[in-house]
């Protein structure tokens, strides 16, 4: 499985020379759930903290924390187009099954990881959520995005037979989670979890449209990822 999840994103940034820099929050360009990861982001601050991006992909998250001087930027991920991709822009980027090794840096060492979309690509996360809790500083958090299970179009797409968005979005999505479901695997930690609302497609067939409708509150149950952050307390 290690090797397909690999080989699949060497070849879905095949096409990219450089890290995509695409992200800016002055821009009007940008869609409902960049503009939550970024408020996130923001509002917790960046500059001189030591930051880690698990699975960085084309680099436009890294740009960002960049772009926000930090003090350091580490990064994990198993491609090596990946790491290609975004080694310029970190102080050390690791090449690493981070679903069964330890990643290799200190305990405590890290103010802000970053984890979009990945853990439905793992089919057991329990050793690589200890690794992050590992890593947090007191205080410090991790931000996480995933493919949501019971998204709007997800719903729909089940009433009309069809399967959910989030399994046929992408082949290397193995595991899939509703809001309990991000509970109930992070209840064995000492964490605060905090979920955020962002938006959801009203196009089942597509979901990347721009046509969005956006969340508040009770809502967000049908946004098309599920966006939260855990903040490590002791």
């Amino acid at each position: 499985m290690k090797n397909f999840v690999a080989n699949h994103f060497n070849r879905v940034f095949s096409g990219l020379n450089k890290s995509k820099d695409s992200l800016s929050n002055t821009s009007n360009n940008l869609g409902y759930k960049d503009k939550t990861l970024i408020k996130i982001l923001s509002d917790y601050g960046i500059k001189k903290k030591n930051c880690l991006d698990v699975g960085p992909g084309s680099g436009r998250w890294i740009n960002f924390i960049k772009k926000e001087k930090p003090n350091k930027i580490f990064a994990i991920d198993i491609s090596d187009k990946v790491i290609e991709l975004n080694k310029k822009n970190c102080t050390k980027i690791f090449k690493l099954d981070f679903e069964k090794r330890k990643i290799p840096l200190k305990n405590n060492s890290i103010d802000l990881i970053i984890c979009l979309e990945v853990l439905e690509h793992l089919r057991q996360p329990d050793h690589f959520l200890k690794e992050i809790t590992r890593l947090l500083k007191k205080d410090s958090i991790a931000v996480f995005s995933i493919p949501n299970i019971l998204s709007f179009s997800s719903r729909v797409r089940v009433l009309l037979g069809l399967l959910p968005t989030a399994i046929v979005s992408d082949p290397t999505h193995i595991k899939f989670y509703r809001k309990k479901d991000i509970m109930k695997i992070f209840s064995v930690f000492n964490i605060k979890l905090k979920f955020y609302s962002s938006c959801f497609s009203i196009n089942i067939f597509n979901p990347k449209s721009k046509f969005k409708i956006p969340t508040i509150s009770f809502f967000s149950s049908l946004d098309d990822s599920l966006i939260f952050t855990i903040k490590k307390l002791s």
